[in-house]
């Protein structure tokens, strides 16, 4: 059983962590075309576009700056750090202080705080001085919280983690302790419960602190869909969000559920079932199964992967080394040393000898190493939200 669930596990890495890849020759005609870009950049870890922009370093200048699909310059090269935009604002580093800037390159929050902050209601959460405050974006004002936190992790739906003289609870804005500090861990909101942990076991509450489900499990995920997945015993189940069950423990594995199915695991064989456990892709029938992404599914055996359609069909045959989900139409495959972009109807668009990531707001980063080599862009990318992004918002809490 511990080699099929390492098995899920490389699946869903592969999901939300993918590979890179250098100068493509196009094959097929499409809406996707090759930008090269000037040979002087070098991305971090998670580089990906957000909002339109992406983050690097010019490795002349060792300064950072932000990109746009076309490679141009649109955050100048002189930061000591950047990240990503999200919800309008980047943070920026400039002689160890952080603050924040706006897609017009206005600095909004001023460059003087210890750390990056986390967007939290009007503001972020940030430090100062070893203190943690809320800066409010409409008024500018910096406000520091009465209690003295030892830690405040990131915030989700209005309620933010804060760790004092080792328990955890949760804070509003303004710092009231809404969910007492009480739990040894905690996890994040999702659809109006968290995850609590008391001792060896996790249970849930809600967003008033009441105790939905008494700590219980071994583990747990966050809410999605309105069920949560629990482990106990290593056997899986799920929970509405009353805390009843719906699914007994039964599984081997059961993952989120995404459009009302879930990838699960019976007598160690890899299938997926509905929220009905209706058996959607029978079990055992591949050695891995993804979850649908535009009503295509990687599946897996003897590791080379394809992608089978709604009905079960196998519409793109298990051919490669490694695959991607569908983005706009589109998805990064590798076979051999060879990485590629595939239509849905497995059309070769581009391909390379380098690394090529995942589709991100319809552009590609192509890259050798680190160093950005190219971007693949897709011009008729759409604002659907992706199988990628869906999966980083859900975690699963272990003892």
């Amino acid at each position: 059983m511990k080699q099929n669930k390492g098995i899920i596990l490389l699946m869903v890495f592969m999901l939300l962590f993918a590979t890179m890849t250098g100068c493509t020759k196009p094959v097929q005609a499409s809406s996707v075309n090759f930008i090269e870009v000037e040979d002087i950049y070098t991305l971090y870890e998670f580089s990906e576009f957000s909002e339109g922009k992406l983050v690097v370093e010019n490795v002349e200048t060792r300064k950072f700056g932000h990109l746009d699909p076309r490679g141009n310059t649109v955050v100048d090269f002189i930061w000591d750090g950047s990240l990503p935009f999200y919800q309008g604002l980047a943070a920026v580093w400039l002689d160890g202080k952080w603050g924040y800037i706006n897609h017009d390159n206005e600095i909004v929050v001023p460059i003087e705080f210890d750390y990056y902050g986390m967007e939290f209601g009007d503001g972020l959460i940030i430090l100062k001085d070893d203190e943690y405050h809320f800066y409010n974006l409409k008024t500018h004002e910096l406000t520091k919280y009465e209690m003295h936190f030892d830690f405040v992790n990131e915030p989700q739906e209005g309620l933010a983690p804060v760790l004092l003289d080792g328990k955890w609870g949760f804070i509003n804005p303004e710092g009231d302790v809404i969910v007492p500090i009480i739990y040894d861990s905690v996890g994040v909101f999702s659809e109006g419960r968290a995850g609590v942990k008391v001792g060896n076991y996790w249970g849930y509450v809600d967003q008033q602190g009441n105790v939905i489900v008494e700590p219980q499990y071994d583990a747990l995920t966050t809410y999605a869909e309105g069920l949560g997945i629990v482990v106990k015993d290593n056997r899986y189940g799920a929970l509405n969000r009353d805390g009843e069950a719906v699914i007994p423990l039964e599984y081997d594995y059961i993952g989120i559920f995404i459009d009302g199915q879930a990838i699960a695991m019976k007598s160690n064989r890899m299938g997926m079932i509905n929220m009905d456990q209706e058996v959607i892709i029978s079990f055992g029938k591949y050695d891995e199964v993804s979850y649908y992404s535009e009503d295509l599914a990687i599946v897996g055996k003897d590791h080379k992967y394809g992608y089978i359609d709604r009905e079960g069909e196998l519409v793109i045959p298990m051919i490669y080394d490694y695959v991607e989900p569908f983005v706009d139409g589109y998805a990064v495959v590798k076979k051999g040393d060879v990485y590629m972009v595939i239509d849905t109807n497995n059309n070769i668009i581009e391909r390379a000898d380098h690394f090529i990531r995942h589709f991100s707001e319809g552009v590609a980063v192509v890259a050798s190493g680190i160093r950005l080599k190219g971007l693949i862009v897709n011009n008729d990318k759409t604002e659907n939200e992706t199988l990628t992004n869906i999966l980083k918002k859900h975690r699963v809490h272990f003892q």
